[in-house]
């Protein structure tokens, strides 16, 4: 008799980020992508914490990519995942020159319209109802509106609590209302990898120009072009925070204490070996996965 597996699936990763403010949010999702290629985390839930629309579009343009090379001949009968942007309210903000430039590119996103995404807070709530428990990092970068939204929804500490391991905040720790809510009410562990940690991580350029040969054209090769003027190397907060949310116990870094949470600190004699896990994750080919067949069951 085959009984289904109950093996506790690889950990879920919700990135709530100003996706497209900056390249290293946008290199943050293809290394989550790297990783999830090697079974070692899931994109669970994508939310953007800034209202724009066409931060939502490009989001969307990278998971499509993603999710069309991984399903091969099966993506058409894949249903896209829903990106979360708050709601505008009639006050939309100015998409970024790096998403602009970018969707100026050959690239078709199924998001066209607000009534495309999802409620940041709800969508956050529902992936989390799903997960098992202790199997689920949030990573944030930039503001904490959408957590502080998601702490508001009825009877939701106890699922967070239950399921996230951990809050990872890359980049400066916002100091607004929201914010102060978010570090004083989080009900799990809160990990702060600061900015300085991306100034000394710095993405190489040159990756961009040899290690994507793959595919003759890639939404990050794209957005890296557009961020700045070739050649140059980009600072990396959000790869090393979504690194250590990954892969925590791979002793890149070190936690000390401070206040109510922990932050990062680099490990000197590791930041090669970093630079050259971000490399290999953020260029990583997409592996097809193999169609699903039900196994027969013994009588």
């Amino acid at each position: 008799m085959q009984f289904a597996s109950t093996a506790k699936p690889a950990t879920a990763i919700l990135f709530d980020s100003d996706f497209g403010r900056s390249i290293d949010t946008v290199l943050a999702l293809a290394l989550l992508h790297g990783f999830a290629g090697k079974m070692q985390a899931r994109v669970s839930a994508l939310t953007i914490n800034y209202s724009c629309l066409e931060a939502a579009e490009l989001c969307d343009v990278v998971e499509t990519f993603y999710r069309k090379a991984v399903a091969g001949p099966t993506a058409p009968y894949m249903s896209a995942p829903a990106i979360g942007v708050p709601d505008p309210h009639g006050k939309a903000a100015e998409a970024p020159a790096l998403v602009k430039a970018t969707l100026a590119k050959p690239w078709v996103s199924n998001i066209t319209h607000w009534h495309d995404t999802a409620a940041p807070e709800n969508l956050i709530r529902n992936d989390l109802a799903a997960q098992n428990d202790g199997n689920a990092v949030m990573v944030m970068t930039g503001a904490a509106t959408n957590l502080s939204q998601l702490l508001d929804l009825h009877d939701t500490g106890p699922l967070i609590r239950a399921k996230v391991k951990m809050l990872v905040i890359a980049g400066d720790l916002p100091t607004d209302d929201a914010a102060k809510r978010v570090l004083a009410e989080w009900p799990t562990p809160i990990v702060s990898c600061g900015r300085e940690i991306g100034d000394r991580l710095l993405f190489p350029g040159k990756s961009i120009e040899t290690d994507f040969a793959y595919a003759p054209q890639h939404p990050i090769v794209d957005a890296y072009r557009a961020y700045r003027p070739m050649p140059y190397d980009a600072p990396s907060c959000a790869l090393a925070g979504m690194l250590y949310a990954i892969r925590p116990e791979d002793g890149y870094f070190t936690i000390g204490k401070r206040e109510k949470h922990s932050y990062l600190a680099l490990v000197a004699a590791k930041h090669d070996e970093v630079i050259q896990k971000f490399t290999e994750m953020v260029s990583a080919k997409p592996v097809v996965v193999k169609p699903f067949r039900k196994q027969p069951v013994e009588a």
